[in-house]
């Protein structure tokens, strides 16, 4: 079973991500407010951090549907070290 994760990056609190991706306080701003380059940011914060954004929970569990939501979140945060928001299968 294969999911798509949404981590929970704190793009307006995290400085040091920021000044990584060389955004400013105002990039910040246009960038919650566009969904599009939302996206894009959480795609490059992931890559800059070696996160996936597409995970096959049979890496994690022998049944991956025999487990709860709350299983696969702990798991998925224990091992990539961020807060998971959402996920859904893909």
């Amino acid at each position: 079973m294969k999911i798509k994760v949404e981590w929970q990056f704190d793009i307006e609190q995290d400085e040091k991500t920021q000044e990584m991706l060389g955004l400013s306080e105002g990039d910040i701003d246009v960038v919650l407010n566009d969904p599009e380059r939302l996206e894009g940011y959480k795609r490059d914060v992931a890559m800059l951090f070696d996160v996936p954004q597409q995970v096959d929970l049979a890496d994690f569990f022998e049944d991956p549907r025999s487990v709860s939501s709350e299983q696969i979140t702990d798991a998925l945060s224990d091992e990539y070290g961020w807060l998971v928001a959402d996920w859904r299968e893909i």
